[in-house]
């Protein structure tokens, strides 16, 4: 199995960095996120509620429980979150339903400070927790309806609130990804990155390193760059010229070498010559 390139390396740990960062930021800001969708969901309600009690307050008296019921139905359907939405009357005191739309929740009386609310004029809201799952909360709201001006009733929209696991499930496929375009643009950044100032210069060097090794002592490796690659071309390069200095200086001396012992020969030669022709003479 061929090891892994360096570039692979760096790819594989920036990828593991950049995951457990997103899945981190995520743990962190899940919470603060589920936090601002309930506040939304929560004004979303309130302004629904108003609404309806508004259209409902503009209804002809007495009002037809079927009109009621249909404004309720299309009311609730507007919105995913909405639960139930229930229409009261006061009759004498006494809440009355009198429309609401389809759905499985079971009515809960109104608290004495939101019917103290509702009769100033004034628009009030409470939190219950379902008993089966208390992450997930139903969020009331009440808003009066009006009859000529006088307070008659009331409008109640129920919203189920999101919590901070069902809205990291929402956005999971959203944090995949993105994970999977930042895995993406990591590993073609770090590739382009590594082949124009890793690999480009390594791969100069290396030219150069295998003509200096078949004897081509002139060889030169692109320097320019003010990094370690650099550094270490402009090193090599220093090298090879103080090898080739070294290496004419050593052909300089053997050429010495060679013509002195050529003198010499001649020498040696000339002084044989003469003892023969003395020899000679004798």
């Amino acid at each position: 199995m061929s090891p892994l390139k360096l570039h692979t390396k760096t790819t594989l740990l920036a990828s593991a960095i950049t995951i457990a960062v997103l899945a981190a930021a995520l743990a962190v800001t899940a919470e603060r996120v589920a936090e601002l969708v309930r506040e939304e969901q929560k004004a979303r309600a309130e302004l629904q509620a108003i609404n309806l009690a508004e259209q409902i307050s503009h209804m002809p008296t007495p009002r037809d429980p079927q009109a009621l019921a249909h404004a309720a139905t299309v009311a609730s359907g507007a919105r995913p979150g909405v639960v139930r939405i229930r229409i009261w009357e006061r009759v004498g005191g006494v809440y009355v339903e009198m429309a609401a739309s389809p759905g499985s929740e079971p009515a809960l009386g109104i608290p004495e400070d939101t019917k103290a609310a509702l009769r100033n004029g004034l628009a009030s809201s409470l939190v219950t927790a379902r008993p089966e799952n208390a992450n997930n909360s139903l969020y009331r709201v009440f808003a009066p309806i009006t009859d000529q001006g006088r307070f008659s009733g009331a409008v109640e929209v129920i919203e189920q609130l999101d919590d901070a696991p069902s809205i990291a499930v929402r956005y999971e496929r959203m944090a995949v990804w993105i994970v999977l375009a930042a895995v993406v643009l990591i590993t073609l950044a770090t590739y382009l990155l590594f082949r124009r100032l890793i690999y480009r210069p390594i791969e100069r060097l290396l030219e150069a390193m295998s003509q200096a090794e078949a004897g081509d002592l002139g060889v030169k490796a692109p320097g320019r760059a003010p990094d370690e690659l650099g550094l270490l071309a402009r090193a090599f390069n220093r090298m090879i010229e103080r090898i080739r200095q070294m290496t004419e200086e050593r052909e300089g001396q053997r050429l010495i070498l060679q013509e002195r012992v050529q003198e010499a020969t001649v020498e040696l030669e000339q002084r044989n010559e003469k003892l023969e022709e003395a020899n000679s003479e004798l």
